[in-house]
């Protein structure tokens, strides 16, 4: 038998007797995994009393796992799976947490939530910057030539410190006076070569796409 012919034929019986590889289910209380997130995004979006809730404006904020409580008390863990979806309302400035049970893919309960206690999004974030570099007024406080910022939603790390970026930061106005009154606004921080650069300077209101400019306090 020749060398050649030896070879494939150990080839073919390591092959045969190779195991099988089958992925493996999330356990309990895994997060969620890709397709769980697509399949809880959908069930929501199908249910009826979700979608006119919804209406033609809103914004998916975040898909995350949820442990609820089962009802029988002496289970550490839940019998099935769920996901949050939550989404954002602009026209009302409110939220809705919808609870969907992955396995039985069905909505389980609704929620509505003060606007105020929605966390910003990452398209969110990155439109407050793109309208924010698109205003001239904006543009002005750089001498008329802007530094290659990235929009961010967290503070730098220890290696974020010299990037050049645009942290977004939730804020809430105190009273009517304030045109960030009962909207969903954002204030910007502008970071070049490891500085802030004009703090509390720049705000975007995300429901109606507004760039609003302060002055500076002295």
């Amino acid at each position: 038998m020749s060398i050649r012919r030896a070879s494939v034929i150990v080839a073919l019986a390591v092959g045969m007797t190779a195991p099988v590889v089958h992925a493996q289910a999330p356990l309990p209380l895994d997060p969620l995994t890709p397709p769980e997130r697509a399949v809880a995004e959908s069930v929501a979006r199908g249910d009826r009393r979700v979608r006119e809730a919804l209406g033609a404006e809103a914004q998916l904020v975040s898909i995350q796992f949820v442990a609820p409580k089962a009802a029988d008390a002496q289970l550490d863990v839940p019998a099935r799976r769920h996901a949050e979806v939550l989404f954002f309302l602009p026209p009302s400035n409110a939220g809705l947490a919808v609870l969907v049970d992955l396995e039985g893919r069905q909505v389980v309960d609704l929620v509505r939530a003060p606007g105020e206690s929605v966390p910003l999004s990452g398209e969110e974030v990155e439109r407050a910057v793109r309208l924010a570099l698109a205003d001239r007024r904006v543009v002005q406080l750089f001498d008329g030539v802007l530094p290659g910022f990235r929009p961010e939603r967290l503070p730098p790390g220890i290696r974020d410190t010299s990037h050049t970026r645009v942290e977004a930061i939730r804020t809430l106005a105190t009273g009517p006076s304030d045109p960030c009154y009962r909207r969903r606004c954002v204030v910007l921080f502008f970071r070049v070569e490891n500085r802030y650069m004009h703090l509390n300077q720049v705000f975007v209101d995300l429901i109606s796409n507004r760039v609003i400019m302060r002055t500076p306090q002295k």
